[in-house]
């Protein structure tokens, strides 16, 4: 759940992206590299921020009325969840049956990373592994899904049994069109040299963070979507704080109100419509 220019600086993914398309021709959406695109490159249409994040589970709707879980309900079961600090290591970069390029991350059956991951899964429930799940406030969602293979006892890595497991990815870009299968042999084989360094750099992993983001490094985010990280977890239940804009609450993505009575309901204000309106700069 890192992002690459703001919250981490052990790893420089502009070694993975390829800039000067010198392999790559196009892309099958137009949102580029994932770790931000730049103006004047033309594979990817979009200038973007820095959306590449390490994804370990997907919390769904946060409307409890369609089986979901409400946000300050999911900040209450993170926040009484006791993982320890959270260790990462690339372990190599490949391309999806889809074309996605994505960079694999090694996890350790008895990590840290493993347990707040099957934790999460127990606590939160997946329908098709949790139907009893269990937590100390009796909430749960109908809507999660997990960001990587099956539980975390699997593992990823040589610890693993290599039979599923909890994988976690990072996603560098969507629908990656090489110009050919040798310069995707070519693209893939540069970057795992990369890899390799990092790995002989960081031989059980790293905690990351920066100086001002999580110093002590291994925190938990919970985004409310690929751009805006809401709130962060410190591990060893340190505490956590809102990085929203500085603010307590944040807009959902919704297109409309949820609840009767529009934007006159309160239920309704943390919709972004309703945000919006409440949250106008005045006229000059």
């Amino acid at each position: 759940l890192q992002s690459t220019s703001t919250l981490q600086n052990q790893f420089d993914f502009e070694y993975l992206v390829d800039r000067n398309n010198t392999y790559i021709k196009s892309f099958g959406t137009n949102h580029g590299w994932l770790v931000g695109e730049q103006i004047g490159n033309g594979a990817g249409s979009i200038v973007d921020k820095d959306t590449a994040h390490i994804p370990i589970f997907y919390t769904g709707t946060t409307n409890a009325d369609m089986g979901g879980v409400t946000l300050s309900n999911l900040i209450k079961i993170a926040q009484n969840i006791d993982f320890g600090t959270l260790y990462i290591k690339p372990a190599f970069v490949f391309v999806d049956d889809d074309g996605h390029v994505k960079l694999q991350f090694e996890v350790d059956t008895s990590s840290a990373l493993a347990y707040l991951y099957d934790v999460l899964c127990q606590q939160l429930g997946l329908s098709w592994n949790y139907e009893s799940p269990s937590n100390n406030l009796g909430i749960y969602t109908n809507c999660a899904m997990h960001a990587a293979g099956d539980r975390a006892k699997y593992g990823c890595g040589p610890d693993g049994s290599g039979d599923g497991g909890f994988c976690p990815q990072m996603t560098l870009g969507y629908s990656v069109r090489f110009a050919s299968e040798e310069h995707a042999a070519a693209y893939l084989d540069r970057s795992n040299n990369y890899v390799d360094y990092w790995r002989g750099l960081y031989p059980s992993g790293v905690a990351v963070g920066t100086d001002k983001f999580c110093p002590s490094g291994g925190c938990l985010g919970l985004f409310l979507n690929r751009y805006d990280l809401y709130s962060v977890f410190k591990p060893d239940l340190g505490g956590s704080w809102v990085e929203y804009n500085g603010m307590s609450m944040a807009p959902t993505i919704s297109p409309a109100p949820t609840y009767v009575g529009g934007c006159d309901n309160v239920q309704n204000f943390h919709l972004d419509l309703c945000f919006r309106r409440k949250n106008a700069p005045k006229p000059t």
